[in-house]
């Protein structure tokens, strides 16, 4: 029997782990993006205070958190959104063919952008909410 999934189901982009950066981040980091990736709503924005996403985390101290929200903005994998009300934080998008950043610049010592080609797959899945499958399209993309 397979699993089905809840209206409220959440994911971790796979790109984070193919591209490196998934091993890259700290153990806060990782939990911290966990906890704001189940608290995001359809466009990536939490409004969670801090104290709650800590402890959904499991960080043990502000101190650990905030080490964990530093090292996903380094990544680029989170922004602040302090002009919304409440603040927030948000998601960023993870495209296909950017790079982690210290591949970008050569592991940190400089240079430019990584000129290599990338080749994308993309697709997109309607799916009714009874489980039953309406469309599934796929195109490949540059």
């Amino acid at each position: 029997m397979s699993r089905r999934l809840p209206r409220s189901f959440f994911w971790i982009d796979q790109q984070l782990i193919r591209n490196g950066t998934w091993l890259k981040l700290s153990d806060e980091a990782r939990l911290v993006y966990i906890a704001i990736s189940a608290s995001v709503d359809r466009d990536g924005l939490s409004i969670w205070s801090h104290s709650k996403l800590m402890k959904l985390s499991g960080c043990h101290t502000p101190e650990e958190f905030q080490q964990g929200l530093v090292d996903l903005e380094s990544h680029r994998l989170i922004e602040h959104v302090p002009q919304n009300v409440p603040p927030a934080i948000r998601l960023c998008s993870l495209d296909p063919t950017e790079v982690d950043a210290t591949q970008r610049t050569g592991g940190g010592t400089g240079g430019g952008r990584n000129q290599q080609a990338s080749s994308a797959i993309v697709v997109h899945t309607t799916v009714h909410i009874g489980g039953n499958l309406k469309n599934v399209e796929s195109e490949n993309s540059v």
